[in-house]
């Protein structure tokens, strides 16, 4: 599927095409509106469809599973496979890795609001269906590693606290120090929280060798 056979399902897209494509001030509040909920209904669609699909996994297995499908890295990859990426520079819209799996989501919360929740069910099915079928090559992230050794030593959650943030908003860049009881704390920079968090996760366990 491409972002053209996907303006024919998403009736919406013509509708809100100004939010996508303008981001003047009034249009970026109801992109970042269209944005945060496409993210949430990502998420329940996701979890819901893996939770009925995976009768046998544990609460953190399907948790793991529905954090990487609805991350960035995903999003992107998605909105790339559709050529939405393509779609944005036609347009003479700078984006960054965050700003194309933000644009992903506005999409989806336009589609929400017209079609409702049982086709926008499908339509996310049909999107991430090849990554649903494929989680079992899902490895553990570099967060979650940490955060399963912190625990196993009995030494609580890792702590991510922001440094810094620089660089314009659409395309912003961060820096994060993660902090563990008894340990020297370690440094992650990202273009976007997530990313920085995972920089700093892997640093962390680069220098336990673990």
């Amino acid at each position: 599927m491409k972002i053209e056979e996907l303006r024919k399902e998403f009736k919406t897209i013509v509708q809100y095409e100004n939010v996508f494509l303008k981001k003047e001030n009034e249009e970026r509040k109801k992109f970042q509106r269209l944005e945060f909920l496409g993210d949430k209904v990502l998420g329940l669609i996701l979890s819901s469809l893996i939770f009925n699909k995976y009768k046998k996994f544990s609460e953190g297995k399907l948790s793991r599973i529905s954090a990487h499908l609805c991350s960035g890295k995903i999003l992107c990859e998605i909105a790339s496979e559709l050529r939405l990426d393509t779609y944005l520079k036609i347009n003479k819209i700078k984006f960054s890795n965050k700003g194309l799996a933000d644009t992903l989501e506005s999409i989806l919360g336009a589609y929400f609001l017209k079609n409702g929740f049982n086709k926008t069910e499908k339509i996310i099915n049909v999107l991430w269906k090849i990554k649903i079928n494929n989680i079992y090559k899902i490895k553990v992230d570099d967060k979650t590693a940490l955060q399963e050794w912190s625990q196993s030593k009995k030494l609580g959650l890792p702590k991510y606290i922001l440094v810094k943030k620089s660089g314009p908003d659409h395309d912003p860049y961060f820096r994060i120090k993660v902090k563990i009881k008894n340990h020297d704390e370690e440094i992650g920079e990202g273009k976007n929280v997530q990313d920085a968090e995972q920089h700093a996760a892997n640093n962390f366990l680069n220098k336990l060798n673990i």
